[in-house]
């Protein structure tokens, strides 16, 4: 604790008078003329006063300052959604991807992913969900197409689904006309036209046709089979 101590100083000058004696008698006759007294001393001046020192104010002790208000808790950060499945390792058919029924093989980039599409969370416009393995309820979305009318681009061939009716775009392979192939989720493994159907113990490449139409498209001896390629008649095991 700081303290200031005030102090008054006041001098006062000391007074001085001086008082005169009182002169000797006059001779009488034929006595001596009696001599002055000696002067009077002053008496002193009195004294004055000291000064009353000031008293010393001690300063005040500072207010205690309020405590701070505590903080409030900081909200806690949301769960990270999950990433799609793979993304880096290679393919051609789901299966080698893991389980068909929770990863698909995208044609496009030939990676592992998540599935694209549901028959509940169908695929966007000019694009359909197609399944890329036996009873699978996950698929990927393939650019739609029309058997025998809106056709595929280049690289790739319209594959008609059950019905005949529409059908999606398959990539198209290397296989000629009547060649043996393999079914692979990224390709036909035919070229652009054929479809690998097996027929009936080997799978082969076999020219697409318009089953639904008076002119499906087959060469003579060959038939369109529901499937949307051109089959051997029967009788022709050859063809």
């Amino acid at each position: 604790m700081s303290r200031r101590l005030a102090t008054g100083a006041a001098f006062v000058m000391l007074g001085c008078s001086f008082g005169t004696g009182g002169g000797g008698g006059y001779a009488d006759a034929g006595g001596a003329a009696g001599q002055s007294g000696a002067p009077g001393s002053g008496g002193a001046g009195a004294m004055g006063g000291d000064s009353g020192a000031a008293g010393a104010t001690d300063s005040g002790v500072g207010a205690t300052g309020g405590v701070g208000a505590t903080g409030g808790v900081g909200a806690t950060g949301g769960v990270g959604g999950f990433g799609g499945a793979g993304g880096t390792v290679g393919c051609v058919n789901p299966s080698d991807c893991g389980d068909p029924a929770s990863v698909v093989c995208d044609p496009t980039t030939k990676l592992c992913t998540a599935p694209q599409c549901t028959a509940s969370s169908p695929c966007s416009s000019g694009m359909t969900c197609v399944a890329q393995a036996k009873d699978s309820t996950v698929g990927v979305c393939y650019p739609k197409c029309v058997p025998g009318g809106a056709s595929c681009g280049a690289g790739a061939t319209c594959t008609p689904s059950v019905n005949g009716v529409q059908g999606y775009c398959w990539p198209s392979g290397t296989g000629l006309e009547g060649q043996s192939c393999a079914y692979k989720a990224i390709t036909t493994d035919c070229v652009t036209g054929l479809l690998c159907i097996a027929d009936p113990s080997a799978a082969v490449c076999r020219k697409t046709c318009t089953f639904w139409s008076a002119y499906p498209g087959c060469p003579a001896g060959q038939s369109c089979s529901y499937r949307g390629v051109c089959l051997a008649a029967a009788g022709d095991p050859a063809a």
